[in-house]
């Protein structure tokens, strides 16, 4: 009975994909008899930091369909195509240009990151010295505070300064100001109240990114308020994303209303799950 059993057990390993010592499905401690789940490897976890985090971090968002995040995340199957690791679908749309992820604007994943990702999937790396940095935190899961401790106090003064956070393009447009075609507020944390400073973006070099429904690129600064916003013509449905320091954060999303502060705000309207947050 035993050996049927083990037969059994071995077989339903190999229909699944797993490997009994040392593969990136699983180790198996033969003295404890327990799955060991081991450290991702370095880069790998850079891969997952900088193309991956912004949408499956541990809490998922942006209709991501699962975490990646551990090592149980990419080795479980896919949610979209339970025949394969997450993992290895990951790989698959890395590569797919027309369906990428990282979606556009995103920067695409590097060779080097795809073939550390290869690597792992075909067990050839199976352990790792990086603890996981990816599991730093859901960037939305803060409570609400007023970071810079800065407000604007100075009433409709005309400042490019003014008001971050509140919904800019409908404010210009009730009080007949300049038009704009897009205009928000990038915040180092998700639930911060209206007229706060945001980032100062000009010491973070962070810049909104656009992409338009013709493919047309517009790269817009970010204020010491945190405020960014475009005159120009912008035709939707476009793309966004929020650099800073050499890092990104895509709306995966298209959009067609450029009045961002109007759904990010405070608590998040509209779908949206707080403010604009620099990556």
């Amino acid at each position: 009975m035993i050996g049927r059993i083990l037969l059994a057990s071995l077989a339903l390993a190999a229909a699944i994909g797993c490997s009994s010592t040392n593969g990136v499905f699983g180790n198996v401690d033969a003295d404890a008899g327990a799955s060991t789940s081991p450290s991702i490897p370095c880069g790998v976890n850079d891969l997952l930091i900088t193309r991956c985090a912004q949408c499956h971090g541990a809490t998922p968002t942006a209709g991501a369909p699962a975490a990646l995040v551990t090592w149980q995340d990419l080795t479980a199957p896919s949610k979209t195509n339970p025949s394969k690791s997450n993992a290895q679908l990951s790989i698959e749309r890395m590569q797919d240009t027309a369906n990428p992820m990282p979606p556009l604007p995103g920067t695409p994943a590097t060779a080097d990151q795809i073939a550390a990702l290869q690597a792992f999937v075909d067990g050839k790396k199976p352990h790792g010295d990086c603890t996981g940095d990816a599991t730093a935190g859901d960037p939305y899961a803060s409570a609400s505070m007023c970071t810079s401790n800065r407000t604007w106090a100075l009433g409709d003064t005309g400042s490019s300064l003014m008001h971050p956070g509140r919904a800019c393009v409908s404010c210009h447009a009730a009080n007949r100001a300049a038009t704009l075609a897009i205009a928000g507020t990038v915040y180092p944390t998700a639930h911060e109240p209206t007229d706060c400073n945001g980032v100062n973006g000009a010491s973070l070099a962070a810049h909104v990114v656009i992409v338009d429904a013709t493919n047309q690129t517009h790269t817009i600064a970010v204020n010491a308020a945190g405020n960014f916003y475009y005159a120009g013509t912008i035709t939707p449905p476009y793309r966004a994303m929020v650099t800073a320091g050499g890092k990104e954060r895509i709306m995966v999303q298209t959009q067609t209303n450029g009045d961002c502060n109007a759904c990010h705000t405070e608590v998040g309207d509209k779908d949206a799950p707080g403010r604009i947050v620099a990556p």
